[in-house]
Parts: C-alpha cells; structure tokens; sequence
C-alpha cells in the first residue's frame, strides 16, 4: 500500500523555493542585530523538527527565506562574511557529514564560531532505520561511520544536545521552547506550538505544500523535506535508551 504522495508532487513543489530557504532565496538583514543559529546535525536525526520549533515558536526568528542551507551556501560559493553581517537567520547544516557538507572548513568555522550552536541527536539504529524507511541505498556501515566522524567534531564544539525522542513528544515541546528561549535569550511566543500530530497525514503534507508557497507569511510553517515514508525491509530495532522517569526533559550538552 502506498504510503506517500505520488513524486510528482515534490517535483512540482520543491522543498528548496525561494520564501524557505538561501540558497535559492536572497538574504535579508537582521532588524535587531539576532545572532545566527546553528541547527547541526546528522541527516535524519530531526534537523527540521528542531528547525520548525524555533521558527513556530520564536517571532523573532521569522525571515525571509525562513532558513539558510549552510552546506548549499558555502558549496555555491556565497558570502560567510554577508550571512554574519545579516545575522538573525537559523542555519542547517550537516557538516561533516561528507554525502551533505562542502570542502571550505575555513567558512564553516568562521559562521560556528558566530552563532549559537544546537544540535538534535538520534540513536543510529532509529537513523538506519529511517533510511531504510525511504528506500535510500546508505549501507549500515556508512551510517556508523559517518555518524561517529560527526559526533566526534561536534563533540568539541559544546552544542546543546536535543535527543530526537524528545522533539517528537508533544508533552516535552514547553520544556524545550523554555531551554531555547533561555539559550536564545528571547521570550517565546504566546501560543505554543509543538510538532505536528503525525496521525493527521493530510493537515501535514498541506503545511509542507503551503510553506513551499507561502514561506514566512504562514503562521505555522513546515520546513520538513520528505513528504513521508515508504513501506520497506527494516533491520531489527535496537534497545531503546531508558527516559528520565520525572518526565522532565534531559537536555545535554558536550563539554558544558
């Protein structure tokens, strides 16, 4: 049984238009003099979930595009010095990981050691797991790899750790939007929005169709690539890490 919308529909309405992200998009400068914000992660570990939180739930974080694709941007050539100058723009970025990041460490240092870092984490088996998911061809090993090679370099980088499990927990979206907002220091917007009710499969790929159109002028956007998952072979699960029993939530960070 088909579980996604037919391909076409990606086609026709891409993830990467000019009102969600540079590049296409051309930047715009800061009205306030914001910081960048780091969003460093391992592909399929909820980078945009992440991204989505802090864009829903931090006005000031609202631009035009609403994001900039750190590896695209460095790997076309643009400008690290503009993009700091601008500042006030959330930055996604898979470096190192050799599949996504580009060749310029200069560059990427140079905007790391300008932003606030943050970084979602997923266990590697539940990374697998979802590659499998969408039927791409990364061997188990690659995905061991590459994951340990990322952890390592942002290992010294003292990023706020968000594990994956919590982003996807609707009743530990207020503790993270006030741990961002503590680390942001801004006050979060009014109303609350956490991640998307994944029962409500039509509502969701609306939204990703709408902030594909509409960008910043939705007032809840979806920034999430994928419109969905493929049925296909999965390896076994792994043991799943035990939670903290208070239900609070239990954020790390490397070195902190």
């Amino acid at each position: 049984m088909r579980r996604t919308p037919p391909r076409w529909l990606s086609k026709l309405f891409p993830p990467n238009t000019r009102r969600t992200v540079c590049p296409p998009g051309k930047l715009t400068k800061s009205a306030d003099a914001l910081p960048l914000v780091v969003v460093a992660s391992f592909p399929r570990s909820g980078t945009h979930l992440l991204i989505d939180l802090i864009l829903n739930n931090f006005a000031r974080y609202r631009r035009a595009p609403l994001y900039v694709n750190l590896d695209e941007y460095i790997l076309q050539g643009w400008d690290v010095d503009d993009l700091i100058r601008k500042g006030g723009y959330l930055v996604k970025t898979h470096f190192p990981e050799p599949n996504f990041a580009g060749t310029n460490r200069e560059a990427y240092e140079k905007v790391f050691a300008n932003a606030i870092l943050l970084a979602p984490r997923r266990d590697e088996q539940e990374i697998f797991r979802s590659y499998q998911q969408m039927h791409d061809a990364k061997r188990k090993e690659n995905v061991e790899v590459d994951h340990a090679a990322f952890w390592e370099y942002w290992g010294t980088k003292h990023a706020n750790i968000y594990p994956f499990e919590l982003l996807i927990d609707p009743a530990q979206t207020l503790d993270i939007v006030l741990d961002l907002e503590a680390r942001l220091g801004l006050n979060r917007n009014p109303q609350l929005i956490g991640p998307p009710n994944k029962s409500r499969r039509l509502a969701i790929y609306c939204r990703k169709l709408a902030t594909r159109v509409l960008g910043n002028w939705l007032t809840v956007v979806n920034t999430t690539v994928g419109f969905g998952r493929t049925d296909g072979p999965l390896p076994e699960p792994a043991e799943p890490e035990a939670t903290p029993a208070s239900g609070k939530i239990d954020l790390q960070t490397n070195g902190a």
